[in-house]
């Protein structure tokens, strides 16, 4: 599993910029307690995102050629077949692992839970149509 703040993608697993009306709306704080609310949730999915790891998976029937462009490199890769029921029996850590499939969203993705931007992506990575397997280290 790779770290999430790690990814090639800088913006994986981050919030975007529209998100401070949306908690206007829920709020009737001002908005220097709203800016303060805010920046702690960004602190935390800051820190979410380091303790955050994630295995990506291609679901397909036939293999891609966007995701052999994309995901190895001139020295070849490989592509393992595998089922979901398979990928959790295989898994011998006893820490706690999630499954799910990637959302693809057009709209923002809030930071009020810190797993919420771990499994949306923006609409254009779509054609990646992947599920992950999702670690968060407490420690």
């Amino acid at each position: 599993m790779l770290r999430v703040d790690l990814f090639i993608d800088k913006f994986e697993g981050l919030e975007n910029n529209s998100e401070a009306s949306y908690y206007e709306k829920l709020s009737n704080n001002t908005k220097e307690r709203i800016s303060e609310y805010i920046n702690l949730l960004k602190e935390i999915n800051r820190c979410a995102r380091i303790s955050s790891f994630i295995k990506c998976w291609h679901i397909n029937t036939n293999e891609s050629i966007i995701m052999w462009d994309a995901y190895s490199n001139s020295n070849g890769g490989i592509a393992i077949k595998s089922t979901v029921g398979i990928l959790k029996r295989s898994n011998i850590d006893e820490r706690p692992i999630y499954i799910t499939k990637v959302n693809y969203i057009d709209e923002f993705v809030p930071i009020h839970n810190t797993v919420f931007p771990l499994v949306h992506e923006r609409v254009e990575f779509s054609d990646e149509r992947e599920f992950r397997i999702l670690h968060q280290d407490s420690t």
